[in-house]
């Protein structure tokens, strides 16, 4: 996810498609379908780093690992 987010901060336009919201959370833009038709365009102010999620996971582990 932080790769996507570094090219996408370059410039490059992504089209990422889940039904996890946990990983659309880490977009600026969450389009929502139903049925084959837009019915929401929700912007993300603040979206999850995906860079400091990967830091948090690391220093759980290196903890439980003590």
């Amino acid at each position: 996810m932080h790769i996507l987010q570094e090219l996408n901060q370059e410039g490059k336009t992504i089209v990422l498609v889940t039904h996890e919201r946990d990983i659309a959370s880490h977009t600026h833009r969450i389009l929502h379908f139903r049925d084959g038709q837009l019915v929401d365009n929700e912007t993300i102010e603040q979206p999850v780093e995906a860079l400091e999620v990967l830091k948090e996971l690391v220093e759980e582990e290196v903890v439980e690992s003590v």
